[in-house]
């Protein structure tokens, strides 16, 4: 039986050359914890026509949507993402408003750090499957970074967006997964670097892939 969750729209990533989308449930009373729709899909990624709006428009980040939800996600190989629902693909999601930009800072995550940290061969960009296994709940964060610098690279091709920042003292280097960003980085040189203040990042645990999890910025809010 389908019911409806209603979520603010904090992703939109890239994910196996669709999308993984994302964001906090929206409760009469209030705002929730962290959502994430997926598919039937191997890997639970999202392609357009997964998320296709009853009005016709695009998905927009900060779009308040009623996401229509089958189950909760039991998939063995990701059990510290508790945040993943199972969409019914055969309903459209509707739009019932816009959450203000001005107030997104309401959103952040209370956390002292970006999970665990230590491993190497990035700057925190990483931590081992047993690990995440046995610790993490939760698979989302959004948070102020400080810092930051992005920074463009070519790899097989394709852009590469690489975030450098500072977080409660610790120091980051994580792949930057933000659809729009990597489509606003492909129009400038590789050489260009970005700083921004002023700005959130919505922090994902990705799925494990040779032995680690990654943390990706899976989105950049410019305040």
């Amino acid at each position: 039986m389908t019911e409806f969750k209603t979520i603010i729209c904090l992703t939109d990533s890239s994910k196996h050359s669709n999308h993984c989308i994302a964001g906090k449930e929206v409760f009469e009373d209030g705002i929730g914890g962290s959502i994430r729709p997926v598919s039937n899909l191997e890997t639970g990624e999202l392609t357009p026509r997964h998320f296709q709006l009853k009005d016709g428009n695009p998905l927009n980040l900060l779009d308040i949507v009623k996401v229509p939800i089958l189950k909760k996600d039991d998939r063995a190989t990701m059990p510290y993402q508790t945040e993943n629902f199972m969409i019914d693909e055969q309903t459209r999601w509707e739009k019932t408003g816009h959450f203000p930009k001005a107030d997104i800072q309401r959103l952040i995550d209370n956390v002292d750090s970006l999970w665990n940290n230590g491993d190497r061969p990035g700057m925190n960009d990483r931590m081992p499957v047993e690990l995440v296994m046995k610790k993490i709940k939760t698979s989302l964060i959004l948070i102020k970074p400080e810092k930051i610098e992005l920074k463009v690279s070519e790899e097989y091709k394709r852009i590469r967006v690489t975030a450098f920042f500072s977080f409660k003292g610790f120091d980051y280097q994580l792949r930057v997964t933000d659809l729009s960003v990597l489509r606003e980085f492909s129009r400038k040189k590789l050489s260009d670097h970005q700083i921004q203040t002023g700005t959130l990042f919505c922090i994902s645990l990705g799925e494990p892939f040779k032995g680690f999890c990654y943390k990706l910025v899976a989105s950049v809010f410019y305040l």
